[in-house]
């Protein structure tokens, strides 16, 4: 069993194992095995290997990948997925759309939505002075 210890406001886990402690042993019965001497029970089980537990980072999503390069005629779908994701339905008399949105550039922290897409397949942020392709913006959207 895992153990969650906040000794001093930090949290650690650690597995309860050791000498007169059942197999699947846990805080419980290393208090009683120790007691009523809580100091050696602080020793025993500060003495417990910290256990970590594994996180599994969640997969990045696929890259996009067409064979035709730019020309190839299902970039079409690419910039039509891009444009819906984005809540895209009017364009103004330069092709750029009427809806405003956050820069995808990490190092832009847009808090004023400076971005627009363009009827052409591009998005262009007006801060920052980034333009950013429709492969990267469906890799940002994590369009498939």
């Amino acid at each position: 069993m895992l153990l969650q210890s906040g000794w001093g406001g930090e949290a650690e886990f650690r597995k309860v194992t050791g000498p007169g402690i059942p197999e699947k042993g846990d805080a419980n019965d290393l208090l009683c095995h120790h007691h009523p001497d809580l100091a050696a029970a602080r020793v025993a089980l500060d003495a417990l290997p910290t256990f970590l537990p594994r996180i599994d980072e969640p997969e990045p999503a696929p890259r996009i990948s067409l064979a035709g390069g730019s020309n190839d005629p299902r970039w079409d779908a690419v910039k039509e997925a891009v444009r819906l994701a984005l809540g895209v339905t009017d364009y103004n008399h330069k092709g750029f759309s009427k809806k405003f949105f956050r820069c995808y550039d990490r190092q832009h922290d847009d808090l004023d939505a400076s971005a627009q897409w363009h009827r052409d397949g591009f998005c262009k942020c007006h801060g920052c002075g980034k333009t950013f392709n429709a492969k990267q913006m469906a890799e940002f959207l994590n369009i498939p």
